[in-house]
């Protein structure tokens, strides 16, 4: 689990570097057109996470399940479920990886030449590659993880990063010294690097010798039953998606249907609202599984178990935004360009504003503890549906990215509570 914990550093922490080089090499006019089409493969990646859920819950279950017959009986335990009738995860996984990958070809002609003015074929390309790839990948995730086989699944995370952190530096040292690729070209070289990570399950496949014990690891659920689980966790993922990372692509659609004015450059409002996130939703990402197991050990406590955490959050918002005041464009100003950089008390709301999203991802995973999914579900739609009707609202583009970032959350966070303070009512008449 090291080395989990190694890749998952790694990972997060090549991500922010790519953003930085790409701001550094396409500059604000491109980087924006650059970081909705990386938002959105990133968006349809955390829907694929509901893939590599379900896999790795239906392959432990059946694991766990084949164990505990193994225990209890001599010989060889019985099948789970009829060869004929197991789920093939991989082959789910491929099939929809292709559906959505044929389906981001076919809107192309819509989604692309906004994207990639200059390449909309080359958008269109590498979006529907990196789509039906990364299905296939997530499952393979899940394979590994649900066998658990750890380090492979820490190679995986890694080699992902690593392909997209190469071919970002190599199109960096390109722009800094001889400069062969034309400019637009750098554009469609940052999306190659967008993508090119979500072949790794290729290599890791052909590189483990034990891959048909993993490839065609026993499920505890039917194809039907499968199909079904992964479909409603996709569904779950996909509102999550939409809030955490598919925030460049809501603001390029919400200007599209809402136009406005904007006294910054797009691309520095993108920026700084994926940058003053992470210091709160990196760490609730990466450890949303620990989050989950605090509430589960204060089940009788369901409101009571959030006051200290949500406290928490709250204090950690508001130091975070002065702090984002005080020294946020000096910060900043290290590592960017002076076009991407926002005034301190712009950067202070951005930074306060995502608190909201924040208690989101506490209040579901209290949710989550109590087993009520379909309760989870529910209330990150009602934020996402609540987050785009905030930006389409007739303000600045600052002031109603702020609102929908602060606000927008807090319907979801309502439904959530009101779960919780159910479950009281029921634990109270207990």
């Amino acid at each position: 689990m090291r080395w989990m914990t190694v890749a998952m550093v790694f990972a997060a922490a090549s991500g922010y570097v790519v953003m930085v080089l790409a701001a550094a090499v396409l500059g604000t006019d491109g980087a924006d057109r650059w970081l909705v089409f990386w938002s959105s493969f990133f968006a349809v990646a955390a829907v694929a996470n509901g893939m590599l859920q379900e896999t790795t819950r239906a392959v432990g279950a059946a694991q766990q399940q084949d164990q505990d017959q193994h225990q209890q009986q001599d010989g060889e335990p019985a099948a789970l479920i009829a060869p004929a009738e197991q789920a093939r995860p991989l082959r789910t996984g491929s099939v929809i990886g292709l559906a959505l990958g044929i389906l981001a070809a076919l809107t192309a002609l819509w989604w692309a030449p906004s994207v990639a003015p200059e390449h909309p074929w080359w958008a269109g390309i590498l979006m529907a590659v990196g789509v039906a790839s990364i299905f296939v990948q997530q499952t393979v995730a899940g394979l590994l993880s649900g066998t658990e086989r750890w380090n492979r699944y820490a190679t995986l995370l890694g080699m992902d990063a690593a392909f997209r952190l190469l071919v970002a530096a190599v199109l960096s040292l390109d722009y800094l010294t001889v400069q062969m690729i034309p400019q637009t070209g750098y554009q469609v070289g940052f999306m190659v690097a967008t993508v090119c990570g979500a072949v790794s399950w290729i290599l890791v496949i052909a590189a483990s010798r034990d891959r048909h014990s993993f490839v065609h690891a026993e499920v505890d659920v039917t194809g039907r039953q499968f199909w079904r689980n992964s479909l409603a966790a996709m569904a779950a993922t996909a509102a999550t998606a939409l809030m955490v990372t598919g925030f460049p692509a809501l603001v390029d659609l919400s200007l599209a249907l809402s136009p406005t004015s904007t006294a910054v450059p797009i691309a520095a409002l993108l920026y700084c609202v994926m940058l003053t996130r992470a210091p709160l939703l990196v760490p609730l990402t990466a450890f949303q599984s620990a989050v989950v197991m605090f509430f589960l050990r204060r089940r009788e406590q369901p409101l009571g178990a959030l006051r200290a955490p949500v406290a928490g959050l709250v204090v950690l918002g508001i130091v975070g935004a002065g702090l984002a005041w005080a020294v946020g464009p000096w910060l900043f100003g290290l590592f960017l360009a002076e076009d991407f950089i926002l005034s301190g008390p712009v950067l202070a709301v951005l930074t306060a504003a995502s608190v909201g999203t924040a208690l989101l991802m506490l209040t579901g995973s209290a949710v989550l503890a109590h087993q009520r999914h379909r309760s989870y579900t529910l209330g990150w739609w009602a934020a996402a549906i609540a987050y785009i009707l905030l930006l389409l609202l007739p303000l600045d583009l600052v002031t109603r990215s702020a609102l929908a970032l602060a606000v927008g959350p807090l319907a979801g966070v309502a439904w959530h509570v009101a779960t919780l303070a159910r479950l009281r009512a029921n634990y109270a008449s207990d």
